[in-house]
């Protein structure tokens, strides 16, 4: 499974098991994620914010940014 990510900082975490006093606080049900990644089982991929599909669900875009990020999810609407 791939998951894009526009967080670099979270990529390293999920793919570093270092332990570090900033990381101290993450709860240990959130290393789910690093075990899979280890496992190859998910792909973490760095994608730029510019083209992040998951814009729209999340914050206010224009709505050139609104119907790109639908077309991409394959949302599309129903012309009444």
């Amino acid at each position: 499974m791939r998951i894009d990510c526009d967080s670099e900082s979270a990529i390293f975490l999920a793919k570093k098991h270092a332990y570090h006093f900033k990381t101290k606080h993450i709860d240990v049900q959130y290393h789910f994620v690093s075990d899979m990644v280890e496992s190859k089982k998910v792909l973490l991929e760095k994608v730029d914010n510019l083209d992040h599909v998951a814009d729209s669900l999340i914050k206010y875009v224009s709505t050139e940014k609104l119907f790109w990020c639908r077309a991409t999810m394959g949302i599309y609407t129903l012309d009444c």
